[in-house]
């Protein structure tokens, strides 16, 4: 499991990550098993682990793992499904997603009318031009080349980067050294900041640590966040068991009823 995702396992399933492990091959196992899918050594979220700073960009290539085309499932456009990773390409060559459980393609780059319920391919994101919802694609600069601090929503520097006196530079990751005058350090959900070590080393580090999650079963005090996503309920005790309450008890908004623990969501059960 990949480090950056280690707080959010502990905090989403009872059990941890032992907890996310049974609840995703209860969820894959199925779709596997109906064998439209590509081998999920190939699925697009082999590439987490691929992450070990926690910048959501791969170690090895630097592309970011957030864009990433699924492999080409075998179901046609229309066809019943219950994963994205079964759809396949559509008749133009483009992408398919299952929406209400039914494989449907992607609006591409050019594209009019998209919406959160027609979303556009990989990469591309909806943009309003001239009173039109359009498909576009964000144009990220190098890093040197000339920027500005202005908020443009079709260009500016890559993920990771930032506009720093005039030019994008690559933000330093936690655990390299740094400059408190210079460009700040990179953060996701963790704050993280330029800070001197007690030989006056700069370097980023986390500075505000989130404090864990209460364990289920146990007792807690009011604004403390349970395992599973609950705030301290009333009783002062986190809930250990998800049956008959999901949508309060559980981040992921499903329960397994046969064993309590929180689930993935699987909206096409009947497939």
């Amino acid at each position: 499991m990949a480090r950056c995702l280690a707080w959010e396992v502990d905090a989403i399933f009872f059990t941890g990550e032992a907890g996310c492990v049974e609840a995703l091959a209860r969820a894959y196992d199925r779709i596997i098993a109906r064998g439209h899918a590509a081998p999920p050594s190939d699925w697009c979220s082999t590439s987490y682990p691929l992450d070990a700073d926690c910048d959501d960009l791969r170690d090895d290539d630097g592309s970011s793992i957030h864009v990433c085309v699924e492999p080409a499932g075998r179901l046609r456009s229309g066809e019943a499904c219950l994963h994205d990773v079964e759809c396949g390409r559509s008749a133009a060559g483009g992408e398919m997603r299952c929406f209400d459980c039914q494989c449907r393609p992607l609006l591409r780059e050019g594209d009019e009318g998209c919406s959160d319920v027609r979303p556009c391919e990989t990469g591309a994101f909806c943009a309003f031009r001239e009173g039109r919802r359009v498909c576009a694609r964000y144009r990220a600069l190098p890093d040197g080349a000339a920027c500005t601090t202005d908020s443009d929503p079709f260009e500016g520097c890559a993920h990771g980067s930032r506009c720093f006196e005039g030019r994008c530079a690559r933000e330093p990751r936690r655990g390299e050294a740094c400059d408190p005058r210079g460009v700040p350090c990179f953060e996701t959900f963790d704050r993280v900041e330029c800070v001197a070590d007690d030989r006056g080393a700069y370097r980023c580090e986390e500075t505000a640590v989130r404090p864990p999650a209460v364990r289920a079963g146990e007792r807690c005090d009011r604004g403390d966040m349970c395992v599973g996503g609950e705030r301290c309920p009333s009783s002062g005790v986190c809930p250990s068991d998800c049956r008959g309450n999901a949508a309060a008890v559980c981040f992921t908004g499903a329960c397994d009823e046969a064993t309590g623990e929180c689930a993935i969501r699987q909206e096409c059960v009947r497939g």
